[in-house]
């Protein structure tokens, strides 16, 4: 999920799981995200990497990572995404920026994002 509100002097952000916001500033691209998912289950992501993509043991492998995620999704030993449990929003990260110092603002989702961060067809570098 990511958020962005514009208020008179600032924006207001919210993300929660890896749908980015991207901020066009006067001279750099900021982009905010959360990515604690990557810091739980580092095990089974290492193993999806030993597998070639399409293969039988890749898909194995996946389907474990999935599994482990899943089961520490919205706790506190994992990472938090929004959810018919309400209480997640509560452990979203959220900031300011002032106003003027933005010049372009996208969200994204974490599909649209893959361009850049899975695929690197694109850079955050260009135009918003």
């Amino acid at each position: 999920m990511a958020l962005l509100r514009e208020q008179a002097d600032h924006f207001d952000h919210l993300v929660l799981a890896d749908s980015p916001i991207v901020l066009q500033k006067q001279d750099d691209v900021v982009v905010l995200t959360d990515l604690r998912v990557d810091a739980v289950c580092a095990e089974q992501r290492a193993e999806t990497e030993r597998y070639e993509t399409g293969t039988p043991e890749h898909s194995a492998s996946v389907a474990r990572l999935v599994a482990a995620q899943r089961a520490i999704r919205n706790t506190p030993k994992g990472y938090w995404v929004a959810s018919a449990r309400p209480d997640a929003a509560f452990h979203a990260l959220t900031g300011s920026v002032p106003a003027n110092e933005v010049r372009a603002a996208a969200a994204l989702s974490d599909g649209t994002s893959r361009l850049v961060t899975e695929y690197q067809v694109a850079t955050w570098g260009g135009r918003l």
